[in-house]
């Protein structure tokens, strides 16, 4: 993992985290640490890139590596969401429905398909 500030016991670094003007202070661990940092908020983890050139390093060379979303037990186990797009983890599965969902809007299709729907 990338450096960080020290983080607390209990709190871990949300104390040094400030609640208005949060980009300063980002630009301040930039210049202390680099482009990557590594942050604990209570129990969750956190990576802040602090470049564009950061930001497209991981994001769109490795997004295969980091486009996998968080496990939400309430959402998938208690609410039985799993078919949900924007919470659907990154996979085979994942692929197969944004397909699905890109096919139903293509612009061609839109205008012919949802003609009779539209307003003007």
């Amino acid at each position: 993992l990338p450096l960080g500030p020290n983080p607390l016991l209990l709190l871990r670094n949300v104390h040094q985290v400030p609640m208005e003007h949060q980009c300063k202070m980002s630009h301040h661990w930039a210049k202390q640490y680099g482009d990557v940092l590594y942050l604990w908020l209570f129990s969750k983890s956190a990576v802040v890139l602090s470049s564009i050139q950061a930001a497209h390093d991981l994001l769109e060379k490795r997004s295969s590596k980091y486009s996998h979303r968080p496990h939400f037990m309430l959402i998938y186990n208690m609410m039985g969401w799993h078919s949900n797009l924007a919470l659907m983890p990154y996979g085979d599965r994942w692929h197969l429905h944004r397909k699905w969902f890109h096919s139903s809007f293509n612009e061609g299709k839109v205008v012919e398909e949802y003609c009779s729907i539209q307003q003007r």
